[in-house]
């Protein structure tokens, strides 16, 4: 998301004492989430109170361009108990790894991250400014800070109980179901929330670099900027689309966090297709990194289903088949036969060459499979964002 939005600690405020809460309350008071009365009244009632007591921390997310305040987001750490049953072998794996189990009903406790409340502005239409899945991916990039200095990697939270909001959570950003809660606070009817979780990893996914200590060997990932067809929900495959306005400047501010963060790479690989091989020019421009194509990075070929609706049911089912080239495409398996192939080589020179990768989501879903087992489902749901940078380190 580049520099698009300001993420700010309502601690800085709070430092400054008396004036500061002052002028915090002035900026809550921009704020209202008529969706949601308690997102706004926990803000507006509890949000100052909770920091002071070190029970929760607010972040307020504030439009560069706008200077508006456009949503918030609270952090705290909790414990939780866990019934895996419904959960895949590989889910429960990365749970064991951070809690204890009950050796009596097989649950698991662990303390884990809490997004214990996130909402937009709808105060005067400046919800158009953020989307929810940007509010959250800035969220979990805040956790995953914390996780690099703390540890731990489940994230969870707690859903009201509507399909929109579950499908958000749970199909459009792999969240997974653990529990359910009921509640009832003052006046309000006893309702029931979803609770819902997540697993991520500081190291992966994050920008954190981990300054002049010895690393092993590491490449970065990097997905194309926006597309037409992404704007349209298409299926890009291997049909060569060009990047919008928005993509442009996505590579480039891509470019600009890399060199503030002090990422260092030896050489650039993109994908032949447009989208990529411009997203890695304005990187290479900005980096100085030189780049050169490479013809194994290039995206599926989804055959017939190519520029049909990304979430349409027929794909779907269709994705299912790694063997399947969909009537003149490529199979998932002929895909990751050829990205493993890369992935080796790139291995081998690792101890002493860095690479950025610049590819397509296609692809990150079987560079994610290289280093973590997944199911069928996990595949399918896995996604980086246009222009998300994602750190792999080879062990």
């Amino acid at each position: 998301m580049g520099n698009e939005f300001i993420i700010i600690n309502i601690r800085r405020y709070l430092q400054q004492g008396e004036e500061g809460e002052k002028l915090l309350k002035q900026v809550f008071s921009t704020f209202s989430c008529k969706k949601n009365a308690d997102v706004d009244r926990f803000l507006l009632q509890q949000s100052i109170d909770f920091t002071k007591k070190n029970q929760s921390v607010t972040y307020i997310v504030v439009s560069s361009e706008h200077n508006q305040i456009v949503g918030y987001f609270t952090i705290t750490i909790k414990p939780i108990t866990v019934n895996v049953d419904r959960f895949s072998n590989t889910t429960k794996r990365k749970i064991a790894r951070v809690s204890e189990q009950n050796i009596e009903n097989g649950n698991y406790s662990l303390s884990a991250y809490l997004i214990a409340q996130i909402g937009k502005n709808y105060r005067d239409g400046i919800n158009d400014k953020i989307t929810g899945e940007q509010l959250l991916e800035l969220a979990i990039n805040k956790i995953k800070e914390l996780q690099y200095m703390a540890g731990g990697m489940v994230i969870f939270l707690e859903s009201e109980n509507n399909d929109k909001l579950l499908h958000f959570y749970e199909c459009e950003n792999g969240f997974k179901r653990f529990d359910v809660k009921e509640v009832k606070s003052g006046t309000e009817k006893e309702h029931t929330l979803i609770q819902l979780l997540n697993y991520t990893i500081a190291q992966t996914g994050s920008f954190i670099q981990l300054g002049n200590e010895e690393m092993m060997g590491h490449f970065y990932f990097v997905r194309h900027g926006q597309t037409v067809w992404n704007v349209e929900n298409k299926i890009c495959g291997a049909t060569d689309i060009e990047l919008t306005e928005l993509g442009h400047q996505q590579a480039r501010d891509t470019g600009k966090k890399i060199v503030e963060e002090g990422i260092k790479a030896d050489e650039i690989l993109y994908s032949p297709l447009i989208r990529a091989a411009e997203t890695a020019r304005h990187i290479s421009e900005i980096t100085g990194i030189p780049a050169r194509m490479e013809p194994r990075l290039i995206e599926q070929n989804f055959g017939k289903w190519e520029s049909t609706p990304r979430d349409g049911a027929d794909f779907k089912k269709a994705k299912e088949f790694f063997a399947c080239s969909h009537e003149g495409g490529e199979s998932t398996l002929r895909l990751a036969q050829r990205i493993y192939n890369l992935l080796d080589d790139i291995k081998a020179e690792s101890d002493s060459k860095t690479y950025i990768l610049v590819a397509h989501n296609g692809i990150a879903r079987v560079v994610q499979s290289y280093f973590t087992d997944m199911t069928n489902e996990e595949y399918a749901a896995y996604g980086v964002k246009n222009c998300e940078v994602v750190r792999y380190d080879f062990k």
